[in-house]
């Protein structure tokens, strides 16, 4: 049984390091465009807006953001984003020396959760029909919670990674 434990840890801990990774590139280009366009070449704007339009994802279309989500883009920006670059290599190393990173993890995943529950919202109470933006059909809704879900899947194996586990990494998990 403490096998099974350790291989699902260990397994965690290698899909949150992808997540972070990953979660980097896709908040400069696509998340900070939304707020920042003078810093995008207008071809990468053009190609991010067309995207969206035929896939139905509703927040990249948009020409003005709703306030409240540009609040959680300009959070994601200031606040995330420096964590994304720490929990890469916290989670790449995943040293005990790192066992310090417990409450910022509790804190990001759920702030990252919490976010997700108004823009879920926006998405799936909102009327798009006849909007250039945004889920047309229930196809294009499934597709789009598809994904977002990783963003709501992951923080929360984050966050109970972070609530179980008292020290993060052990000895023998380190890596120099």
């Amino acid at each position: 049984m403490a096998g099974l434990k350790d291989f699902a840890i260990k397994a965690a801990d290698w899909l949150l390091f992808v997540y972070f990774l990953t979660h980097i590139p896709i908040t400069l280009v696509f998340d900070m465009q939304t707020v920042y366009k003078d810093l995008h070449p207008k071809w990468l704007l053009e190609l991010i807006k067309e995207s969206a339009r035929d896939s139905g994802e509703p927040l990249l279309g948009m020409d003005q953001l709703p306030v409240w989500l540009a609040a959680i883009i300009y959070n994601e920006l200031l606040v995330q984003l420096p964590f994304f670059f720490l929990a890469t290599l916290v989670f790449f190393k995943q040293s005990p020396q790192y066992n310090w990173m417990r409450i910022p993890c509790i804190i990001y995943s759920t702030m990252a959760m919490s976010f997700l529950l108004p823009i879920f919202a926006f998405m799936y109470l909102t009327d798009f029909t006849g909007q250039p933006f945004g889920p047309q059909t229930p196809e294009q809704q499934l597709a789009v919670l598809g994904m977002y879900l990783p963003y709501l899947l992951l923080p929360f194996i984050l966050f109970w990674r972070s609530v179980l586990c008292e020290r993060m990494w052990s000895q023998k998990s380190k890596r120099s």
